[in-house]
């Protein structure tokens, strides 16, 4: 494959990605999105970040978001533009590391799959959310550390990779699954001398110390705003309620899988489908060491992805990296172009239905979960859906004591034409997918519980 032509294919896996993600560039932003923004703004303005202001999430993503807002302010298009700056990183880095791992196919069919896995409507991939900002962050330091180790850039490289690393963990902390992978290689090509030993310590050394000055930065900005709250936002409340050992909500996890496998697991099964072709193809040869970092890799972020414990739709963001970018180098290895193709068409076309079928809905239908709100369909009254859905609101302000907001009642909620999907599309209203376009129908930060 030709420079050229490799350039190209990554270039359409990065239109891939963006016109996977246009159709909610105005949807209303997610509780998550919204929280964020507020937050960012009120720390910019001068509140006190943890103690006059809380989230359990690290400095680093509302540093993020308080850059963005002054560049490109804080709308919802301005928010999903800012997903898609780093969704089109997640696509290059990707492609960087199968590149520097398999080559330049391989490469090319990691980009593909990232596009396509990670921009699923139904895996929440079009929101800015820690998981895609961190992990394309996160997957930026591998391909930097990838590049290192396979000599096309200087040692050096291998410090900006820690630094890289340090920088999506401060965007989510459980973001270092990249860094891991890379750590676990360096350690075990020490142990068992794959490369020589003074490189390798150096390379450690470099990576550990650019992972530990943003950590460092990270600790002393919590020390002068206070320690306490700000251990307790970056790891003491989740480690204390919120994780995989406290207080996980398996339950979602069930549900949320039902979603993310038949979007994922395609990729999975015809990758080692295609990596035991390859076996039979390779029969006698030796295998590169560096490839030891992709099952490092995901298995680092299975367990990141568990850590967190809560399950929602976009945790499973974090595991489409590594799936990508390892059925894009098991796929490329397929010797037969014809069988390759076939096998990529195959892998891909789940996730492309799920994608289209989402998109394609009309913008006054709104996605409803039976279990969340019984109220709204079993009614027998004889009301319509839209008041229906309209009582449910008042109700849901009136219980909570939400504030009335100037558009909580926007055209459409006591309308007609409104109308509740069938549970084959069970999205969250919570989490503000296909609302009309710039009018927050249900803009009232519902809890996401169950009745």
């Amino acid at each position: 494959m030709t420079r050229r032509t490799y350039e190209l294919s990554i270039f359409a896996s990065v239109v891939v990605t963006l016109a996977l993600r246009v159709r909610f560039m105005f949807t209303p932003l997610s509780a998550d999105e919204g929280g964020f923004v507020g937050i960012a703004r009120a720390w910019g303005h001068g509140r006190d970040l943890y103690r006059q202001v809380w989230v359990d999430r690290p400095q680093g993503l509302l540093v993020v978001y308080r850059v963005w807002d002054s560049i490109a302010g804080s709308s919802a298009g301005a928010v999903r533009a800012m997903a898609m700056t780093f969704a089109v990183l997640a696509v290059v880095s990707g492609a960087t590391v199968a590149t520097c791992l398999s080559g330049r196919r391989a490469g090319v069919l990691a980009a593909l799959f990232i596009a396509v896995l990670s921009s699923s409507p139904v895996l929440e991939g079009f929101i800015a959310n820690g998981e895609l900002l961190g992990g394309a962050l996160s997957l930026t330091g591998l391909a930097t550390g990838c590049l290192t180790i396979v000599g096309r850039r200087p040692a050096r490289w291998m410090f900006l990779s820690g630094v890289l690393a340090g920088g999506a963990m401060s965007i989510k902390q459980w973001g270092i699954d990249g860094f891991l992978a890379l750590l676990l290689w360096l350690v075990l090509a020490l142990a068992f001398a794959w490369r020589d030993r003074g490189v390798v310590r150096r390379w450690l050394s470099l990576l550990v110390g650019g992972f530990a000055l943003v950590l460092g930065v990270l600790a002393l900005h919590g020390a002068l705003t206070g320690w306490h709250d700000w251990w307790f936002a970056f790891a003491g409340y989740r480690m204390s309620s919120r994780s995989a050992f406290v207080g996980a909500d398996w339950p979602r996890f069930w549900d949320t899988a039902r979603v993310a496998l038949p979007v994922l697991v395609p990729v999975v099964v015809i990758a080692l489908a295609a990596f035991g072709e390859s076996l039979r193809a390779r029969r006698g040869r030796g295998t590169r060491k560096e490839l030891f970092i992709l099952p490092a890799w995901l298995f680092m972020a299975a367990i990141a992805f568990a850590a967190g414990g809560q399950f929602h739709r976009h945790y499973w963001i974090t595991l489409t990296f590594p799936i990508a970018v390892l059925g894009g180098i098991k796929l490329a290895s397929v010797p037969s172009r014809s069988l390759r193709t076939s096998l990529v068409v195959t892998s891909v076309v789940p996730a492309l239905i799920s994608a289209l079928q989402i998109i394609s809905l009309p913008r006054d239908a709104v996605p409803f979960r039976r279990r969340l709100e019984p109220a709204c369909l079993e009614r027998a009254d004889g009301s319509t859906a839209g008041q229906q859905l309209g009582r449910a609101v008042q109700e849901r302000h009136h219980r909570h004591k939400l504030p009335e907001k100037r558009d909580a009642e926007p055209r459409g909620v006591h309308g007609r034409h409104i109308r509740l999907l069938p549970l084959e599309h069970p999205q969250s209203v919570q989490e503000g997918l296909l609302l009309q376009s710039q009018r927050p129908v249900l803009d009232c930060c519902w809890p996401d519980r169950r009745e």
